[in-house]
Order: structure tokens, then C-alpha cells, then sequence
């Protein structure tokens, strides 16, 4: 069987598609040289969780909150807040804080993507598909990496006895996280 020229032009990326790559590469770079933290990732949600909330992405040691270093909540329907609020929390000094203003709720069964960008010289912001959630939050201290390095998705995280997490009904993919200066696939 012979491959026509559209059918092979069709399987190579555009120029805008390998302009917009090295960007996203050119970009993770300066982020490990500056020592910020970088999160990327598309999500599809299938359900809101019942309890409190989910984790998507996690950085740190999951049986016990006082270890985590970040972690995005994805909030469910046992929250103050309404089901399907992504929000970015942190270990600022033993403390887990917001360190970005919570999105407005995704929709279920569609692709998202989301970034994060955490820099002691320009605060915290999250964007999601692109677009900026609130404005950006002031820096609030140093993460605290001394913790762990282990990233986990979806997975369900102790939260020391307080309202209950649930196992992410959904599907994680392009995750790249940038974090004290290392990339962590």
C-alpha cells in the first residue's frame, strides 16, 4: 500500500503546532533556570466527587497533610464551594494555604488544560484553557520541597480527619511538572 502526499503531510505537525511546542519548551526551560514551579496537564472529569473534593495532581507524601508541598483540589459536592472549583493549595511554613484563586467549575466530559506558574518574584497563577483565573496572588513564601518529590495523580490523600477526599473520576494526561529546579516526569 502506497501513502499519497495528504496522507502523509496529515500524520507531520504544522508549523503553528511546532512553533507553539518549542515555545512550551523553550518556556519549561526558563522555568527550571529560574527555580519556579511549573504545572501543565489536560484533565477530563467524568464526576464530581460526592465528598469534599479530589486530588488532581499532588506533590508530596500523601499519608499525612502536614507533608504535602501542593496539591490541586478539585472540589466536589460535599464543599463550600461548587462542585467541579479547581483551586492550587501549598505548605507555606506548616501551613497549607490557597496559593491561587479558585477557577470557575469545569464541565464534565470535556478536555481541559491547566497550568500553574508559582515565582517568588511574580506571585501565583492559574490558568485554565488558556484563560486566567482571577488575577495573580502574591508570592507567599518558600514551598516546602524537604517534604517529598513524589507527584501522584488522582489518588485518594489523607487529610487528617477532616472532611473526606475521594479517588479522581477522571483522566490525567501532558502532565510536566517543573519544581525546585528539576523536572519531575
Amino acid at each position: 500500500m502506497q501513502i499519497t502526499q495528504s496522507q502523509q503531510d496529515s500524520f507531520q505537525p504544522s508549523l503553528e503546532q511546532q512553533v507553539d511546542s518549542l515555545k512550551k519548551e523553550v518556556s519549561f526551560l526558563y522555568s527550571v533556570i529560574r527555580g519556579e514551579v511549573l504545572v501543565s496537564f489536560d484533565v477530563v472529569i467524568n464526576s464530581f466527587a460526592n465528598k469534599y473534593c479530589s486530588m488532581i495532581i499532588s506533590m508530596g507524601d500523601l499519608s499525612d497533610s502536614s507533608k504535602w508541598v501542593f496539591t490541586f483540589y478539585l472540589f466536589g459536592k460535599d464543599s463550600d464551594k461548587k462542585p467541579g472549583v479547581v483551586g492550587v493549595y501549598g505548605n507555606i511554613n506548616g501551613k497549607l494555604i490557597a496559593l491561587t484563586n479558585d477557577s470557575e467549575p469545569l464541565r464534565l466530559n470535556e478536555k481541559h488544560h491547566i497550568e500553574w506558574r508559582y515565582n517568588k518574584h511574580h506571585g501565583s497563577i492559574l490558568t485554565v484553557n488558556g484563560n486566567v483565573v482571577g488575577s495573580v496572588k502574591a508570592y507567599q513564601g518558600n514551598l516546602e520541597y524537604s517534604r517529598s518529590d513524589k507527584i501522584s495523580i488522582g489518588k485518594i490523600i489523607y487529610n487528617g480527619g477532616g472532611r473526606q477526599h475521594s479517588q479522581l473520576d477522571g483522566l490525567v494526561s501532558n502532565l510536566s511538572v517543573i519544581a525546585n529546579g528539576k523536572i519531575h516526569d
